[in-house]
This record gives structure tokens, C-alpha cells and sequence, in this order.
């Protein structure tokens, strides 16, 4: 199967969250003075980023993928999920990262989503 054009397209999806994500970070650390807020924005986008990273390209196999093969995918894919989803729990709960630039973080990836959605058809 040919998924070369979706890759490219998820990979400018990468390329632009990152684009998004340094400036988002930076104003939130000249706003605030607190090297804390730099790090949890850095911190919520790196993870967003990471899982979207990981989790299309585990899609990817998983559909080049015949019958029974996929089964141990699926099974790394939640396991996938559930890692990233932990790094969240121990950014905001043990690390005591503030929520709100997490938060932003987290949104820049929707935001690069979102503008190729729109502007990049």
C-alpha cells in the first residue's frame, strides 16, 4: 500500500509542532520570568509530539501488517499509550509541573493539526 503522501504530510505535522512549540515556549518564559513554566511547556509538547510520533508510525506497521502479525502490534500500541499517558501523570503530579503551560504545550501539536487541516489541503 502507498502511504508515502501521508507520511510526508505527518511528518511536516512534526516538523511544524516543533516550529509552534519553541516560540509558545520561550514567550511563556519571558511572561513569566520562571524557568518551571519553560520547562512544562517543553515538557507537554515534547510528550504530545513524542506519542503522535510513536503512535502513527506503530498505525503505519500495523496496516502493512496481514492477520495475526497485528495482534502484537495492537498489544505495543496500547502498551505505547499507557507509557505516555504515565510520563503525563508523573510530569504533572510528581514533578509538579504547572498545569496551565503543560497544557499549552500539549496544544501546539493540535494547532500544527489543525493549520494543515485547514491551510495545507
Amino acid at each position: 500500500m502507498h502511504l508515502e503522501g501521508g507520511v510526508r504530510k505527518l511528518n511536516r505535522i512534526e516538523r511544524d509542532t516543533l516550529v509552534i512549540l519553541i516560540p509558545v515556549a520561550v514567550g511563556f518564559f519571558v511572561f513569566t520570568g520562571q524557568w518551571q513554566t519553560l520547562l512544562s511547556v517543553l515538557t507537554g509538547g515534547i510528550l504530545m509530539l513524542g506519542n503522535f510520533h510513536f503512535l502513527w508510525r506503530f498505525v503505519r506497521r500495523i496496516w502493512e501488517k496481514q492477520g495475526a502479525q497485528r495482534g502484537g502490534f495492537l498489544a505495543g500500541l496500547f502498551l505505547l499509550f499507557f507509557l505516555f499517558l504515565g510520563a503525563v501523570g508523573i510530569s504533572l503530579v510528581y514533578l509538579k509541573m504547572p498545569i496551565l503551560p503543560f497544557f499549552a504545550g500539549t496544544l501546539c501539536l493540535v494547532i500544527s493539526i489543525f493549520l494543515h487541516g485547514i491551510l495545507f489541503v
